[in-house]
């Protein structure tokens, strides 16, 4: 079945796999994405990823977010943010049918093989924020009282 790899790296060309390759569908989607990998369903097709792409320091997908914040429909309709921002190498599918992965469709290989973006095309978008800061609340349950959950009320 045809998949769409789109690298983070927008110097890498987008290349056309199959997935089923060696009969492993599940860790050809792996090794594309880079680990772990999570889908980001669209009508148009499902955007598999890498689950953790977001907090591991994985560059932006300029081209599949330039896609989904600007072409898909759900940007068309104005349901897009932030949080739709992809990073690190996504593959494409089609939309599922009966709960299975479909091929991806000619058109959307056409559109991203015509695609020709700068590493920071959608720099507007991209402000996240990944530091973690662990706070300890040590006075928590003698100051506020305890629900039970750690939240003071």
């Amino acid at each position: 079945m045809d998949a769409l790899v789109i690298p983070a790296d927008v110097s890498r060309p987008i290349k056309v796999i199959d997935l089923h390759a060696g009969d492993d569908e599940v860790r050809n989607l792996q090794r594309e994405v880079g680990g772990v990998f999570d889908i980001v369903a669209h009508r148009e097709c499902d955007i598999w990823i890498n689950g953790k792409g977001r907090i591991n320091g994985s560059p932006v997908n300029v081209r599949a977010s330039h896609w989904v914040l600007n072409a898909s429909e759900k940007a068309q309709q104005g349901r897009v943010g932030e949080w739709s921002v992809l990073y690190g190498d996504v593959v494409i599918t089609g939309p599922p049918l009966g709960g299975e992965a479909t091929k991806v469709s000619p058109a959307l290989v056409e559109h991203f093989s015509s695609l020709d973006l700068s590493g920071n095309a959608v720099d507007d978008w991209t402000v996240r924020n990944v530091q973690w800061r662990v706070t300890d609340w040590p006075d928590m349950d003698r100051n506020r009282g305890d629900d039970g959950y750690g939240l003071g009320f």
